[in-house]
């Protein structure tokens, strides 16, 4: 999994990334420009963005399904 952490400033969260946007579509719907993000393959011990953990398909974020990786 990819996180996305802002590079400078501002509230830091770790966003859930897919390679085109984030699991709480906010880089799609404008609420987040990617460009001032770096990718990370761990958190780097940021809390994970809470929209992100509620629609994220992975069952470590709270959702029931199962999901295959």
């Amino acid at each position: 999994m990819k996180y996305l952490i802002r590079a400078r400033g501002g509230k830091k969260a770790a966003q859930i990334w897919d390679g085109q946007d984030t699991a709480c579509h906010m880089a799609t719907t404008g609420g987040l420009n990617p460009l001032k993000y770096e990718v990370f393959d761990s958190t780097c011990g940021f809390p994970i963005c809470q929209m992100c953990q509620n629609n994220s398909p992975k069952p470590e974020f709270g959702r029931k399904e199962i999901w295959a990786d």
